[in-house]
């Protein structure tokens, strides 16, 4: 069965209700609030009443391919804000200063992590692979989290098979960009434990990022059972 997580990214708080209500004829498994594209952080109460799906919140620096703009200190306590209205799962970046400290202090929450990792200009090569590897499960996240920019349509394999030879360790993995299309739509199939889509045609969050909708219609022509 291929999971869906949806990605929400508005600047408003009512750009995010609006699409969450949206979502309800998709049936998302996940529901993704970018954080990072909020003009501010009020009403997490109120997304986190709009929907029964479980949300993950994530607040990406730029350099991580986000909007954040603010401080360290102040992103680091949104994500806490998020624990504190019952998001389910925080999403943070693996080369977060100190990340060892705030992973050991969100659990302190019983949230369940993701621990992501972004190359926003290539896939990374095999060694480079496995030390992300190594240090994304030394944190004992709940999903490990390992993207990279697909240059060519050759890439994809390379994600394909890290989630396919690691179908116990709660992996996603993709190739960002149009060339990574492919290995966003097979990753669940190959053992990955989601795969992303933007909730919304037209208002994806990252490159190559296709919408649920079409997703959906893409696994029913391949056969592929859903939620």
């Amino acid at each position: 069965m291929a999971r869906i997580c949806a990605s929400i990214a508005s600047p408003t708080l009512s750009g995010v209700l609006w699409s969450m209500a949206q979502l309800e004829e998709h049936r998302p498994d996940l529901v993704e609030v970018r954080l990072d594209y909020m003009e501010g952080i009020e009403g997490l109460d109120e997304i986190r009443a709009a929907t029964h799906y479980p949300l993950i919140a994530t607040c990406r620096l730029p350099h991580q391919g986000g909007h954040y703009r603010g401080s360290e200190r102040e992103r680091i306590e949104t994500l806490r804000e998020a624990c504190r209205e019952g998001f389910e799962y925080i999403d943070i970046e693996i080369s977060t200063p100190g990340v060892e400290d705030i992973v050991r202090e969100l659990r302190g929450w019983g949230v369940n992590l993701i621990v992501s990792y972004h190359d926003l200009e290539g896939t990374p090569p095999e060694k480079a692979l496995t030390r992300i590897l190594e240090k994304g499960l030394s944190l004992r996240p709940e999903v490990l989290k390992i993207i990279g920019m697909a240059r060519n349509y050759g890439d994809n394999y390379v994600y394909l098979r890290i989630v396919s030879e690691n179908r116990d360790l709660g992996l996603v993995s993709f190739g960002m960009g149009r060339p990574g299309i492919p290995s966003r739509v097979l990753s669940p199939l190959m053992g990955g434990s989601f795969t992303y889509a933007s909730a919304i045609e037209g208002m994806s969050c990252a490159p190559g990022q296709i919408s649920i909708a079409t997703l959906r219609e893409i696994y029913r022509l391949m056969g592929v059972s859903i939620g």
